[in-house]
């Protein structure tokens, strides 16, 4: 009996650590797809911005 409850043990404590793991890696997961999201946000952001800089300073230049 001592021979079956052992590799049971073991195989739940592999099933937690797993679980575990899988946490661990998903949480990861979203930090990274977030901190992704907020620079191509701000990248787009900055586009935006210098291309409004550069047709005010081309309308600006048109008008002398």
């Amino acid at each position: 009996e001592k021979e079956v409850i052992e590799p049971r043990e073991q195989a739940e404590r592999v099933g937690k650590t797993v679980s575990e793991l899988e946490g661990r890696y998903t949480e990861a997961k979203d930090k990274f797809d977030k901190e992704i999201e907020d620079l191509k946000k701000a990248k787009m952001d900055e586009v935006v911005k210098l291309k409004k800089e550069f047709n005010e300073a081309l309308a600006k230049a048109g008008d002398h």
